[in-house]
């Protein structure tokens, strides 16, 4: 089963289904990933922490399981995304929430702060 977990919005179901239909056509049937709405100054200071990088962005994303076999429910990551930031983006939250959740595929420990906080 995969579970799709949205923090920080008043109405997720859009950002629910493009996550869903981006971990789907990358083939996870099962786990579970989370998407966080932050502000600017949130995203800056992980963009900062994670990537070295002191700007804000529009979506920042944290694989956690890898490819391989998982030792218990598959954890996909973390997807954040910051509203505020998105009229310097041609592209549609909806896009970006499935382009970041497709790319929740390295191997890496990592969890962003808002997701971690659920």
């Amino acid at each position: 089963m995969l579970e799709v977990e949205i923090l920080g919005a008043e109405d997720g179901a859009a950002l629910e289904r493009a996550a869903m239909t981006a971990a789907l056509a990358a083939g996870a049937i099962d786990g579970h990933v989370a998407v966080a709405i932050v502000d600017e100054d949130e995203i800056r200071r992980l963009n900062r922490e994670h990537r070295d990088r002191d700007s804000a962005t529009d979506v920042l994303s944290f694989p956690v399981d890898g490819e391989g076999p998982a030792s218990g429910p598959r954890e996909l990551g973390d997807v954040v995304i910051c509203p505020s930031t998105r009229p310097t983006r041609a592209r549609s939250w909806s896009t970006a929430c499935c382009t970041s959740a497709a790319t929740t595929t390295r191997p890496t420990t990592a969890r962003c702060s808002p997701c971690r906080k659920s």
